[in-house]
């Protein structure tokens, strides 16, 4: 065999052993708050009507995402693995409102975001967040602990009476008949959205907006009125179950149409 020969051949040889580098980027993802398709007013004197006819007003939004991830063309789910796939939203901290995580992900198109709204029971241990604002968004050890999903609050009107408007979601309880704990129950439910020509370049950071539409919470599949399940529902199952179906329903998400 000739030398020049020999030398192309082994070129050759490491050449198609060396791994493929993968080509990357970066997702982006904000979050909005609507009621009924507007932008929510943050203010306890705006009042919206939900299907129930409660009139409310909103003055915080503060929620949990997990196990966040792209779904491709091809169908392969690529999750995001920075923080474990978890990021705090909350109105009143603009910083928390825009999420880039850390780690690349697989340059493609995509059709699906997929998360799990709050935090499945093997991640939603008390003390797993030791910081603020996550750590002040604790669930009560008596209720079995870990962290809100969710916090609503503001107002509502009860006839002409102002009350307060506090929808906390998080782990719920069951109770025998005599109202004492006999276990706890995951409230957190996963969430599908299909994105439209959603594509990750390489070296770019593709931006995606999940809009949270407030209204929704309140009426599919089950018309939540406020004067029956109440406000303050943190040991009421029935109510969290509730928002936990209706859940399903309240998001959307959107994506600049590309060029």
């Amino acid at each position: 065999m000739k030398p020049k020969f020999t030398l192309i051949l082994v070129a050759v040889l490491l050449l198609s052993g060396c791994p493929r580098k993968e080509s990357t980027g970066f997702l982006m993802l904000d979050m909005a708050f609507q009621f009924n398709g507007s932008d929510v007013a943050f203010s306890e004197s705006a009042y919206y009507t939900n299907s129930a006819g409660n009139r409310i007003s909103i003055g915080e939004v503060k929620c949990f995402i997990s196990e966040v991830a792209l779904v491709g063309q091809d169908g392969a789910v690529r999750p995001i693995a920075a923080n474990e796939g978890i990021h705090y939203f909350d109105n009143a901290l603009p910083a928390t409102l825009s999420w880039t995580p850390a780690d690349p992900v697989e340059a493609g198109n995509y059709k699906v975001l997929r998360f799990r709204f709050g935090l499945i029971d093997n991640q939603n241990t008390t003390g797993k967040f030791p910081n603020p604002p996550e750590t002040n968004f604790a669930w009560p050890a008596m209720l079995g602990g870990g962290y809100h999903y969710m916090q609503i609050n503001g107002k509502w009107l009860d006839g002409d009476e102002q009350k307060p408007l506090t929808l906390h979601t998080g782990r719920g309880q069951q109770r025998d008949s005599n109202d004492n704990i006999t276990g706890f129950v995951d409230n957190s439910f996963v969430v599908e959205l299909p994105l439209d020509h959603f594509k990750i370049q390489e070296n770019q950071t593709g931006r995606l907006t999940l809009v949270m539409d407030i209204a929704r919470w309140f009426d599919t599949p089950n018309l939540y009125d406020i004067a029956r399940f109440g406000s303050a529902i943190m040991q009421n199952q029935e109510a969290q179950q509730a928002l936990r179906e209706n859940g399903v329903n309240v998001f959307t998400c959107n994506c600049p149409v590309r060029k």
